[in-house]
């Protein structure tokens, strides 16, 4: 019995002092590697999302968004790309008034057209201060034609489409970061403010464009039960600042 127990003893010290020398072995072949290290694998980038993975791509998704009912304003913001701080400004102004759309589409869906036209005419009854329908508060109507394709100017491939109001707009998309976007010039040669009238812009769209998230959030909490509550807390919220 010892002297099994002395065999199966020697194995195992015979085994540890061979794994011993390998493991140095080992670590002086590591040494020695370090002259020409290999290559470290780099991270496959993500993959594009096929929907702006072209100009024509492109273009299908911002008419799926821009010619729905109710149109997706701050999705649609999402596909520009700024490429100045003109067009950071111009493209902030845009997500801040399409705040203010999707929150008066949100309220005409939670409360209802019926009810929101009614409290309006009890109120003109009450005060004679005439308030807008339901229809007249409503986003822009929801007759935007597609876009198509007219051209090229330099690096820009250039589509234009006719807004609900029969307005004409010119887009230039450009590929970026191995995307396609709508360029921050679509903005900038659209825009006719002067640098005092887009201060004046820029600060009301932001302040109406922070408080309509904020009710927006109320309304979907459940915090605001009756369109009268929304009114008095918009009307709160949109008191110039002492």
């Amino acid at each position: 019995m010892l002297t099994r127990d002395l065999s199966w003893t020697g194995r195992f010290v015979l085994l540890a002092s061979c794994l011993w020398v390998l493991a140095g072995l080992l670590a002086g072949c590591g040494r020695g590697a370090t002259d020409t290290p290999a290559e470290e694998s780099q991270p496959a980038p993500p993959p594009i999302d096929p929907r702006v993975a072209t100009a024509d791509a492109l273009l299908d998704h911002f008419n799926a968004l821009n010619t729905a009912s109710p149109i997706s304003w701050w999705q649609t913001a999402d596909l520009y790309y700024p490429e100045s701080d003109l067009q950071h400004r111009l493209l902030q102004i845009q997500r801040d008034i399409g705040a203010a759309i999707e929150l008066q589409d949100a309220v005409t869906e939670y409360f209802g057209r019926e009810v929101i036209d009614e409290y309006h005419r009890q109120y003109e009854r009450e005060t004679g201060i005439k308030m807008p329908s339901s229809s007249q508060t409503e986003s822009p109507p929801r007759s935007n034609q597609p876009a198509r394709r007219t051209g090229q100017s330099g690096d820009y491939v250039l589509a234009s489409f006719t807004d609900g109001h029969g307005k004409p707009h010119t887009l230039y998309l450009a590929q970026r970061e191995n995307r396609w976007w709508i360029s921050g010039y679509t903005l900038e040669y659209e825009n006719t403010l002067s640098p005092e009238q887009l201060d004046h812009r820029e600060q009301m769209a932001r302040r109406i464009g922070r408080n309509s998230r904020l009710l927006l959030a109320k309304l979907r909490a459940g915090e605001l039960a009756t369109y009268e509550q929304y009114l008095i807390e918009s009307a709160r919220m949109m008191q110039p600042p002492e």
